[in-house]
């Protein structure tokens, strides 16, 4: 077991990147946090560089790439790449249709990432119960980091609110002295 928990860092980190991009994509608002994009971009490459651990040979983890046509594990490595991008583009941009790119690609990343595990031989997995249960961890953790960087975002605004507000006192004190 030792040598998957890479594996499960991977796919759980990359789930809350997605998450946090489908999740934005639904917003009413458009979010332009440029901390909520290195968060997800943070995520998506700590568990990337997780997943090259599970690799006997890392130096030559380019060619588990070749196969896109027929192997669902070298589709996901090209969907987390194309995430990353997506992500990136976000990141500079801050655009909404930025985030609406990324956030589709999120969302084919999940999807890919739960077919790898969609396999006839677990006959428990090969069920869209899987697809369900990927997409829904993406949800779970997306929201509750969006929740978190919100939360961090509202106090470290009060703080130099309340930081400004004291400097400004001051230097009303120092004018009518």
């Amino acid at each position: 077991m030792h040598g998957y928990w890479s594996l499960v860092i991977f796919t759980l980190l990359g789930q809350a990147a997605a998450g946090m991009l489908i999740l934005s994509f639904f917003s009413r608002t458009a979010d332009t946090s440029r901390a909520k994009a290195w968060a997800a971009c943070i995520l998506l490459g700590v568990g990337a560089l997780a997943s090259l651990e599970h690799l006997s040979d890392p130096t030559v983890s380019f060619y588990t790439i070749t196969n896109v046509g027929t192997s669902w594990l070298s589709r996901e490595i090209l969907f987390v790449g194309l995430f990353g991008a997506g992500l990136l583009l976000w990141l500079i941009t801050l655009n909404a249709w930025a985030r609406r790119l990324a956030a589709i690609l999120g969302l084919a990343f999940v999807y890919v990432m739960s077919r790898v595990y969609i396999i006839p031989t677990e006959p428990f997995w090969n069920s869209l119960l899987t697809f369900w249960s990927f997409l829904s961890t993406a949800f779970l953790l997306g929201a509750s980091l969006l929740l978190l960087l919100d939360e961090l975002g509202a106090k470290v605004e009060k703080e130099v609110i309340v930081t400004i507000e004291e400097r400004l006192i001051d230097v009303s004190e120092d004018k009518e002295e």
